[in-house]
């Protein structure tokens, strides 16, 4: 079922001072990824889906919701975090997140959405509920259940830069994984 993305992360850790060991092990976390869109492509694996462009909206932008009502903050609250809520639990389901649609993905966005839920580890879906994921375990499990489609712009076109976009989230989100506890 995968790659042990806490034993890949620990070695990771461990191995920044030896760059080439490291870039290693980040491109096998990041293949392992586009196996399992494939594999939530094909139907192979069961996962939430969430459309952005069709279900939150095709121009996104900001970190949060006083700037933008498409915002990071929205979406992470708004989609990303009930997604969560209703897989966390099963070990057979996964969030699929497809931003093929939209009109880009910019880093304040990105890192709203999902870095900050690693790195303060915040789960709020509402107001009354202070969710949190404590600890290393819980984090490493949400970026388990994480995938993210990004590879076509607007146009419905091959992009790099979309593709660009989704190694820098998941990569982003194993360093704060690494140093976080």
């Amino acid at each position: 079922m995968g790659v042990n993305y806490q034993d890949l992360l620990l070695e990771a850790c461990n191995e920044k001072k030896n760059p080439d060991k490291y870039n290693e092990l980040v491109k096998k976390i990041l293949e392992d990824k586009r196996k399992g869109i494939e594999d939530i492509l094909a139907g192979t694996k069961n996962a939430k889906r969430i459309n952005v462009a069709d279900e939150f909206g095709a121009a996104i932008a900001a970190r949060n919701r006083l700037l933008n009502a498409y915002s990071g903050e929205a979406f992470r609250d708004d989609y990303l975090l009930l997604a969560y809520d209703k897989i966390k639990d099963d070990d057979d389901m996964f969030m699929f997140v497809n931003f093929n649609g939209v009109l880009g993905c910019p880093p304040s966005f990105y890192d709203e959405a999902f870095i900050e839920v690693v790195r303060s580890g915040k789960t709020d879906i509402n107001p009354k509920q202070k969710g949190r994921l404590r600890g290393k375990d819980e984090k490493l499990k949400f970026f388990r259940k994480l995938y993210i489609l990004f590879n076509k712009d607007s146009k419905g076109n091959k992009s790099s830069y979309a593709e660009e976009t989704v190694e820098k989230i998941y990569t982003e989100m194993m360093r704060v994984l690494n140093i976080s506890n």
